[in-house]
């Protein structure tokens, strides 16, 4: 055809029917079926076919480096691909040579990230897919609520009845539900006051919670807050678990003052940013100030009691990765973190936050970053135009300076920002004189950590941020490190003066400043550090990508790392 497109078969046309067999290849392709000369009508079609997935030569139904392996093999031997070898024209360009080997091997590489299935039972609990019906069902004790549906929440929700658990029903694609807080009451004006707790997304008062398979987001302070008031039941023995933060007015999620024995687990937290107070407070993860088992000297219940970090992953918000601060006072020490397969990066710069590290980036504007979204609600007007000029990329060059696209969009807006240090300009935000968050990985406490609390990191990646990778942060407690790995951190390691309770492959490589470790412990760079890095970087791709469609992506690269 002059048009370029193939043809797989033709078929004589009789006054009955007849039948066509043909071997077609493709992905997502559209197959027509016409008459040649535009005589005769077809009235209707039967189509039997036989479907297989493209790249799986072994027929198993599906595409690993095994299928590469053997398509090598009968490459290298000239033999004639016959059955379903023939399927290994993954490129889809018409033959199959060593350029479909290549295929095969970075689509594997790629796709090994897939979004975890989840399936739910409902049938020993409440569905529900409303906020009236979500707050209904929570006057019960113990009530177990399925959300089915995404939900625009009214107000902040609290949970102070114990042994509850809210638990996202996954749609048919895989994403979680959606618990949007952007129009909740709250009892602040965020715009030009702080936010506190009572603007938080969720505040658990209780023990024995759960929490599973939701998107948590734009809360006017911490998407989900763990705090015991004076007269609570302990707040103890609380799950979190497969659930994603983001956008929020604070730290996605907040375990402080006599929240003890808290999980974790499979947990994303990205770009949340308190705008009124500059980024000071929205770590990704914030246990500290108390959180954990109260005020004691016990360390056989310091040891039983952690707060416990699994499988979870920080990325791009205002403050640190994770923070561990603690005040002055037995009542005000965070005794036990236990860090198991974390990854963090790009955390506490404002460069993301006012949108540049983006556009230079040639990404559209994320009108879901906490400061977008203000400068939308008080400058309307001016943000539209600045908008229009991000996206067509008219704003400024892509390889401009911070100065030059903060001129640039103050130029538009012609508007400041109300914050705690008066009302500040885009340009004047993104000085680091004026932005409050602090861009580190693991921040393991503060000075007035006192010696008998301990920090133990398994498993655990911090890279491209602005100041450390792992910092002590004055902290003299005690740590044990073991298959950990930081690049790109300005400075990978300031852990000096910490005790170091156990030490086992601990790799760091391209910091700016040198390590700072206590006497006798050394920081590796291993030989395959590049290819170490490639990996991670990908792992982190996917988290990204599929956190932004509301899934979790099953991640394995701490097996790959640390077999």
């Amino acid at each position: 055809m002059s048009d370029g497109s193939r043809i797989f078969g033709t078929v004589q046309a009789t006054n009955s029917y007849n039948t066509l067999e043909c071997d077609y290849i493709g992905l997502e392709s559209d197959i027509y079926i016409y008459s040649e000369d535009n005589s005769v009508s077809v009235t209707m079609v039967a189509v039997d076919f036989t479907k297989f997935v493209v790249g799986d030569v072994s027929g198993d139904g599906g595409v690993t480096a095994a299928d590469a392996a053997l398509l090598l093999k009968h490459l290298s031997s000239g033999n004639v691909l016959t059955d379903t070898l023939k399927y290994g024209d993954h490129n889809i360009d018409g033959s199959i040579d060593i350029k479909d080997v290549i295929a095969i091997l970075n689509y594997v590489e790629e796709n090994k990230y897939n979004p975890e299935k989840i399936k739910v039972d409902t049938s020993d609990g409440t569905e529900v897919s409303s906020y009236s019906g979500l707050t209904a069902a929570l006057k019960s004790e113990g009530a177990k609520i399925y959300v089915t549906y995404d939900i625009k929440i009214g107000d902040r929700i609290q949970m102070n009845k114990g042994g509850q658990s809210i638990i996202g029903v996954p749609k048919a694609d895989g994403s979680l539900p959606v618990l949007d807080f952007a129009d909740i009451s709250g009892r602040n004006d965020i715009i030009n006051y702080a936010s506190s707790d009572s603007d938080v997304g969720i505040k658990i008062r209780s023990g024995n919670n759960t929490i599973e398979n939701l998107v948590i987001e734009n809360a006017h302070d911490n998407g989900i807050l763990l705090k015991r008031e004076n007269t609570d039941p302990p707040v103890t023995g609380n799950k979190i678990k497969n659930c994603i933060f983001r956008y929020n007015n604070d730290s996605g999620l907040q375990i402080t003052k006599g929240a003890d024995n808290t999980t974790v687990e499979n947990v994303i937290s990205y770009r949340n940013c308190d705008v009124f107070t500059r980024g000071s407070n929205a770590d990704d993860f914030a246990v500290k100030i108390g959180a954990g088992i109260d005020n004691t000297t016990d360390t056989t219940a310091i040891a039983n009691n952690p707060t416990t970090f699994i499988n979870c992953y920080a990325w791009e918000n205002g403050d640190d990765g994770w923070d561990s601060y603690d005040k002055a006072g037995q009542d005000q020490q965070t005794y036990n973190v236990v860090y198991k397969n974390c990854m963090c990066w790009g955390n506490g710069t404002p460069s993301l936050h006012l949108g540049y590290r983006d556009y230079i980036n040639g990404l559209e504007l994320d009108e879901n970053l906490p400061f977008i979204k203000r400068i939308a609600v008080t400058n309307p007007t001016g943000y539209e135009r600045f908008k229009i000029a991000y996206n067509n990329r008219t704003l400024c060059s892509a390889s401009a300076s911070k100065e030059e696209y903060g001129a640039a969009v103050d130029a538009i807006l012609n508007k400041k920002i109300n914050t705690d240090r008066g009302e500040l300009s885009v340009t004047e935000l993104l000085d680091p004189y004026n932005w409050a968050g602090n861009p580190n990985g693991f921040k393991l406490g503060s000075a007035y950590t006192e010696s008998i609390c301990r920090r133990a990191l398994i498993n655990c990646i911090a890279f491209c941020h602005e100041k450390k990778g792992f910092d002590r942060n004055n902290a003299a407690c005690n740590v044990s490190l073991k298959n950990c790995i930081a690049f790109g951190n300005v400075r990978n390691y300031k852990l000096d003066e910490m005790n170091i309770t156990g030490y086992e492959n601990v790799f760091g490589w391209n910091g700016t400043d040198s390590d700072n470790m206590p006497s006798d412990y050394t920081v590796e760079t291993p030989d395959d550090y590049s290819t170490k890095e490639s990996k991670i970087r990908m792992s982190a791709q996917a988290m990204v990508k599929y956190a932004a469609q509301d899934k979790i992506a099953k991640n394995d690269i701490f097996d790959v790392l640390f077999p």
